[in-house]
């Protein structure tokens, strides 16, 4: 019994040790605006500046600034973080967002270009159509029992004025 409970009070004590340990290793450390320290384990306001904050847990990330600008920036020129920070772990999240942005650019332009592949398809295909819906010719499809019908003057027209669309949309 008495080796029990030496097992468990130890247990509990070096698990005690563990977490005040942890919760003094994330506890920030600030220099409000009166100039007194504060000490929290949550990040200080946004109203701190950077120079003020004495003490981050380790890989605690920046709190969010929110910046307000009068006119946005282009949307084709995504404006990358500021290369001048003053200590190693802004200037490894400045990095790392730097390379975000310029993977979410090279993303972009491949889905620009893959849509304008399909675009350039679509105005071919279409403009087929409405050269062969024009010349006249007699043009078939099937049905929804796979039987083959003939297309009359309003399902041409109809066809004709979807290509049509196409064309417009999809040919520039």
């Amino acid at each position: 019994m008495r080796i029990h409970a030496l097992t468990v009070f130890t247990s509990a004590c070096l698990l005690g040790l563990s977490l005040s340990a942890s919760a003094a290793s994330a506890t920030w450390q600030w220099r409000d605006a009166q100039g007194n320290i504060q000490f929290s384990d949550r990040a200080p306001p946004p109203s701190v500046p950077d120079k003020d904050i004495l003490k981050r847990p380790p890989g605690a990330k920046l709190p969010m600034r929110i910046v307000s600008n009068d006119a946005p920036p282009p949307a084709s020129a995504p404006t990358a973080p500021a290369t001048r920070a003053s200590s190693p772990e802004e200037r490894k999240f400045h990095e790392a967002e730097t390379k975000r942005l310029k993977q979410e650019e090279a993303q972009r332009k491949a889905v620009e270009a893959s849509n304008a592949k399909i675009r350039a398809e679509n105005c071919r295909v279409s403009q087929a159509q409405v050269r062969d819906l024009e010349a006249g010719t007699r043009l078939v499809r099937s049905n929804e029992k796979g039987e083959r019908e003939f297309l009359d003057d309003q399902q041409r027209a109809a066809e004709l004025n979807r290509a049509r669309a196409v064309v417009a949309s999809d040919c520039r």
